[in-house]
């Protein structure tokens, strides 16, 4: 389907109105035993500063790409080499250096594959792309169809795929079978596929790792691929990140080179933060931060899951990370099928805040839909979903 005309990504309004309210779709983490150790960011502050004086441009990174090409091998078995990937300042900053450098080499006409980072949707339309959508979750599960994805390729010209994983605010991994399907398509087709992987690395099924072997290696393998991953996010270290971009040499260098006119300099904090993430010697204790944040993101899902036993309202499917997707049948609610209204009217009953999926264009034409941060404080969490629960039931 074709991005509608009248889409808008904005919701200043709505966060104003609830502006001093629980936000039930929050991206900071609210209890400080979700971080890393603070002995790691201490030592890497105290050596930032000895170099703080200095620039660190991107395109000079190669003794640290070099070292974590070595720390990928003997870690975790990662097939790569540095000529494969560069290091950024965060995820936002990355995937819009890599549209930029994309579209000046042929404009493009993208697939998103929905619900996905509104940043993907106000980016391409200010480069004025051509964007088709397909979403890949309805009533909360996954449903990626191989088939009709070639149908949009073919009929559109399709020459960018684009998918965050976990599927955004859903809490769905996309899973490696469906990125070979797609890859190999894309390899066929000679269409790019850009994997966000920005919120990924925490499976809740699988064994945490530093890093996705099989998707950072794919771009070592097949040239069409494009892998975007930060674990920033998986240890909330939200105030010094940086994020990792992988792709065939040629795009690499363009990037490094473009990042000095566009994206500057890291500063010294995100360079010796990332040598003391990914430091072989730290390896558990970063381990122990991600296997404990799932732990939390899974014990509340199952929590929400029991109280909204008896009820209309539902949760996606959830097995990645920390958002799962809240469905509130629209019948409910006397402003039926408005979401911008709904989220109105539960901030002004509830004072909690919530943000139509439709801003990441997901559509359900039965139920209002918002993620919810599972990371949130469980009585916190708990007592907001009653409030939800309560208002329901009132209506």
């Amino acid at each position: 389907m074709q991005l509608p005309a009248n889409h808008n990504t904005s919701i200043d309004s709505l966060l104003l109105k609830g502006s001093s309210s629980v936000f039930l779709s929050d991206w900071n983490a609210q209890d400080e035993s979700h971080g890393i150790e603070r002995t790691l960011i201490s030592r890497a502050l105290s050596e930032a500063e000895s170099v703080a004086d200095k620039y660190f441009f991107i395109d000079e990174f190669q003794e640290v790409k070099a070292w974590l090409s070595n720390v990928f091998a003997s870690t975790s078995s990662c097939i790569t080499s540095a000529d494969n990937f560069a290091v950024s300042s965060n995820g936002t900053a990355t995937i819009f250096l890599v549209l930029y450098l994309l579209n000046k080499q042929n404009k493009l006409k993208v697939l998103l594959l929905t619900p996905i980072y509104f940043s993907y949707i106000k980016l391409l339309n200010d480069m004025s792309a051509s964007i088709e959508y397909m979403q890949v979750i309805h009533d909360g599960k996954l449903e990626c169809g191989m088939d009709k994805i070639l149908d949009i390729i073919e009929s559109s010209d399709i020459n960018l795929i684009i998918i965050n994983d976990p599927i955004f605010g859903a809490g769905i991994s996309f899973g490696d079978n469906n990125y070979e399907s797609l890859a190999d398509i894309c390899k066929e087709r000679n269409v790019t596929l850009l994997i966000d992987y920005v919120y990924g690395g925490m499976e809740w099924n699988g064994t945490p790792a530093i890093i996705n072997n099989h998707l950072a290696s794919m771009p070592f393998n097949n040239e069409k691929v494009i892998f975007v991953e930060s674990i920033s996010k998986r240890i909330f270290l939200n105030g010094i990140k940086t994020s990792l971009v992988f792709a065939k040499p040629r795009l690499i260098k363009e990037f490094e080179l473009a990042s000095v006119y566009t994206i500057g300099t890291l500063t010294s904090p995100q360079v010796s933060m990332l040598k003391q993430i990914y430091a072989p010697e730290n390896k558990e204790s970063i381990m122990n931060t991600i296997r404990n944040n799932i732990s939390v993101a899974r014990s509340n899902y199952e929590l929400l899951q029991a109280l909204l036993l008896g009820t209309s309202l539902y949760v996606s499917d959830c097995n990645s990370g920390y958002f799962c997707l809240l469905y509130i049948p629209y019948t409910l609610f006397a402003c039926e099928n408005d979401p911008n209204s709904i989220a109105e009217y539960i901030v002004e009953k509830t004072n909690l805040l919530t943000i139509p999926h439709e801003r990441y264009l997901y559509f359900c034409n039965s139920a209002y839909c918002c993620r919810i941060n599972l990371s949130i404080p469980t009585n916190i969490l708990m007592k907001s979903i009653n409030k939800i629960i309560a208002l329901c039931e009132a209506m």
